[in-house]
């Protein structure tokens, strides 16, 4: 039993930057989607995965962390963050044992303003002697925290019976006439409903992040001039022609020895992954800069996983006005 008249409730976890909101993301859905790294700020789009809890679904979210906009890339990222507490149903208030800083308490007001039902969380409780600074957090003046460990999976249980109990407050009855429990939930990933996986690549900055925004019509992935913005793989569903059609936006793929960090090579893995998924892929290329060697042997890459093909040709009009032609 799904739920009626389409409603799928999203549940937004958000914290500042580096308490582990992608790790609790990928233990709740069981799998290593979001990229999780030590650097703070890795996370930069919305992540979204449905998790349905013996058929009772609901859209979890993974956001960047909630701080004070610096740079281009960090606004767009807290533009969309606002955009997601306006969205969700439930929130899951993500902080970290060790810290207790102004930024909780800003995200802390946040949530409080929303009225949105939340769940309030401690990560990185790795042992019994954490314990003793849960009770820093009561100064944040909201419900009492729940201590969770997702690295060791301590608790995590606990707070899946609190989300359920959640959802339920904002699902009408009759849809939940199921009994629910954190031990009879399911993952419903993108790949396995039966939808068309289109995966989106090219190079870094060809307009891969602008082509879905277009193509779903909304601001689902961050658009910016720096090259390199998009890190993880931003998947979304829209139906067209009777198909339910998934496009999955990706970083783009550059030379092997221009990648220099850690996050941007588990972005690459994570781009060569949604084209192993996908059975169409659209590459995109630059029509001022033309067709390049590596965008040779990005569609190379596509060719030897046995994918259909459609190259796309991004800022058309830049290139007709300098006179370039395509042959």
């Amino acid at each position: 039993m799904s739920n009626s008249n389409n409603f799928i409730p999203t549940v937004a976890i958000v914290g500042k930057p580096n308490v582990g909101k992608s790790s609790l993301f990928n233990r709740l859905i069981r799998r290593r989607k979001a990229i999780v790294s030590g650097e703070p700020g890795v996370t930069r789009d919305i992540n979204y995965e449905l998790v349905s809890f013996n058929g009772l679904e609901c859209r979890l979210a993974d956001c960047a962390g909630f701080t004070k906009a610096g740079d281009e890339i960090q606004s767009l990222s807290q533009s969309l963050n606002t955009k997601l507490i306006d969205r969700a149903s439930v929130i899951i208030f993500l902080c970290e044992i060790s810290s207790l800083t102004a930024e909780d308490f800003d995200t802390a007001e946040i949530t409080r303003k929303s009225g949105k039902p939340y769940i309030f969380v401690i990560n990185k409780v790795d042992n019994d002697r954490l314990l003793e600074h849960l009770y820093d957090f009561f100064d944040l003046g909201l419900e009492d925290p729940i201590p969770v460990s997702t690295a060791h999976g301590n608790n995590v249980a606990l707070l899946i019976d609190m989300l359920i109990e959640k959802l339920q407050s904002v699902v009408p009855a009759d849809r939940t006439d199921t009994p629910l429990s954190a031990q009879s939930y399911r993952i419903t990933s993108s790949g396995n409903t039966g939808s068309i996986d289109v995966a989106i690549v090219g190079k870094p900055n060809v307009g891969k992040s602008s082509l879905l925004n277009l193509l779903v019509n909304m601001d689902r992935s961050l658009v910016s001039e720096i090259p390199g913005t998009t890190r993880d793989s931003i998947d979304e569903t829209v139906e067209y022609g009777g198909f339910n059609i998934n496009f999955i936006d990706t970083a783009g793929l550059r030379k092997r020895k221009m990648v220099r960090e850690n996050v941007e090579f588990y972005s690459l893995l994570r781009a060569r992954e949604a084209i192993k998924r996908s059975s169409i892929s659209i590459m995109l290329v630059d029509a001022v800069e033309g067709v390049s060697t590596q965008d040779k042997k990005i569609a190379s890459m596509i060719v030897k996983e046995k994918k259909g093909i459609i190259i796309a040709a991004n800022k058309w009009d830049i290139a007709k006005e300098k006179g370039i032609q395509f042959q």
